[in-house]
């Protein structure tokens, strides 16, 4: 335990002066250099908050357009599950990144992990969504395999379904109480307030070797669903192949978690642990949350432009909008006609009026 506090003391500090060159606290630093880093940092606080913001409200949108669809499809519990995931990761970007644009903003420094985990409460709500999205998105990699299979019994099915959130929920409970116990237990005064130093290296690596390893399993699931469903389509017929089309329908939009899952969260969070043993910061290190931050809401974006109530919407206002302007190029026509017609009189008067 000593050994372990030691390390994340270590750490504390390594990061404490790389942060505290990024927030331009060192002396010596030329004031134009200063100024550019510090808009950089405002612009990217921007981002985050912004993001943050989006993520919240659509995907609350998409939650209000799954529980009004009466659909109680294993399915659309997982995406429900993902969607409220990334709606408390927004709810996390802000509390932590709001606070920074902040003219009086000073990062906490010398405190106790426990009061750095009070002070940084964002910390449990990445923890909270972080897990929510990537479970969600192994259990809809899972579902697509097991829908593949036939003769499933439905209402099997629909309680292993819910075991499976309580599953979830046991695991979110244990991996924030294991991070508070590490702090609690943690007397040593931190010079910064950092993730890893706060809650201990145990506790660091757990959640985010956790999360690599779901995110990994979900893309091998995904990809042999994948494979599966295309073989067992070519060789059905009838009602078969019928379901067989739509589930591959299906499977093709959740493309789109998956594929975002591995990109903007196992490999480059991976690439970042492994780096971590070796003693390197990687550039890519800050772009990462950036782009997990920018991704919240893509998803759900996506599902409410494809939802029917959303289409109709968007042909009727097209139909409007495409009348507006038949309308408005008719009359400008019919205008130049009439203008064209007074020129020509003008133009060419009558014998009547020339003699």
């Amino acid at each position: 335990m000593d050994a372990q506090m030691n390390r994340s003391v270590q750490i504390s500090k390594t990061i404490a002066n790389f942060t505290q060159r990024g927030l331009n606290v060192t002396s010596g630093v030329p004031a134009e250099e200063s100024s550019g880093e510090s808009y950089e940092q405002t612009v990217r606080n921007w981002i985050f908050v912004v993001s943050g913001i989006l993520g919240i409200f659509t995907n609350a949108g998409l939650l209000t357009l799954i529980y009004r669809s009466n659909d109680v499809k294993a399915r659309n519990k997982f995406i429900a599950g993902y969607a409220l995931g990334s709606a408390v990761l927004g709810v996390g970007y802000i509390v932590d990144h709001a606070r920074q644009l902040e003219p009086s903003f000073e990062w906490p420094v010398n405190m106790s992990p426990l009061n750095c985990m009070i002070s940084c409460f964002n910390i449990t709500l990445f923890k909270i969504g972080d897990l929510l999205v990537v479970i969600s998105i192994l259990y809809m990699s899972i579902d697509g395999l097991t829908a593949i299979i036939p003769g499933i019994n439905p209402y099997t099915k629909e309680k292993a379904v819910n075991a499976l959130g309580w599953l979830t929920a046991m695991v979110i409970v244990l991996d924030v109480v294991l991070a508070w116990i590490s702090a609690a237990l943690n007397k040593t005064i931190l010079p910064i307030c950092y993730h890893r130093a706060i809650v201990g290296e145990y506790s660091f690596l757990i959640h985010y070797w956790g999360l690599v390893c779901m995110g990994y399993l979900s893309t091998i699931f995904y990809v042999i669903a994948i494979i599966m469903l295309k073989r067992r389509k070519a060789a059905s017929s009838g009602i078969r192949e019928i379901q067989m089309k739509r589930e591959y329908e299906v499977m093709k939009q959740i493309i789109l978690i998956i594929g975002n899952c591995f990109l903007l969260e196992a490999v480059p969070v991976s690439l970042e642990l492994s780096c971590s043993f070796l003693r390197f910061n990687p550039a890519f290190a800050n772009s990462i949350w950036l782009l997990q931050a920018m991704n919240l809401s893509v998803y759900a974006i996506f599902r409410i432009l494809k939802h029917p109530l959303c289409r109709s919407h968007f042909k009727r206002i097209l139909t409007i909008s495409q009348r507006t302007s038949k309308q408005l190029i008719g009359s400008s026509s019919v205008t130049k006609v009439a203008k064209n017609s007074t020129d020509n009189r003008n133009a060419n008067p009558t014998k009547s009026n020339i003699g």
